[in-house]
């Protein structure tokens, strides 16, 4: 079986697996990298624990061995949530994360570019807005190659008499 039917049944197959656990299959990949490897990527709207990862993963494993000729040659079975810069897999996303910001890279350049960071706005008629500094720019979805969410990460800073301090070892606490 070629690799794209192969992830098309898997794909068949899992969503429902991944919904039973109270998840919903985001994406799913078989990727060659020494070796083969299965990519499943799951999320929930409170969002993707390791307990959930966990349960997707051994009752995806189960079902992968119980199902003959899927995967004929070795291969690892990776579940993962989408993470803090999580792809924009489908169109509901574009509004499910309107108000935040997105990095999108368009299949085709638009006025010699390529990539765009700015606030998504949401979609409308196959449309994806943003605002890039202030611009309103729209892009056709099936002109997306790829969006990503671009967060914003705040570090917090310490008092400076907190800077640099360790916590005491157990031997000098005296515990031993």
């Amino acid at each position: 079986m070629k690799a794209e039917q192969v992830t098309e049944r898997a794909r068949e197959l899992l969503a429902p697996v991944a919904a039973r656990e109270g998840c919903e299959l985001l994406d799913l990949r078989l990727v060659r990298a020494r070796g083969w490897t299965l990519r499943l990527v799951i999320d929930r709207p409170e969002g993707v624990t390791v307990g959930d990862c966990a349960r997707v993963s051994r009752a995806a494993s189960a079902l992968l061995d119980e199902e003959d000729g899927l995967l004929e040659q070795k291969y690892v079975l990776e579940v993962s949530s989408p993470g803090i810069d999580r792809a924009l897999f489908n169109p509901e996303d574009y509004d499910r994360f309107a108000g935040q910001r997105v990095k999108i890279e368009l299949k085709q350049a638009r006025e010699g570019r390529r990539k765009f960071s700015g606030v998504l706005k949401g979609r409308d008629e196959g449309e994806v807005a943003i605002e890039v500094r202030g611009e309103p720019l729209r892009f056709a979805l099936e002109s997306i190659h790829q969006a990503r969410l671009d967060p914003e990460i705040a570090i917090p800073v310490g008092e400076p008499e907190q800077r640099g301090r360790r916590r005491a070892s157990r031997k000098q606490r005296g515990r031993t």
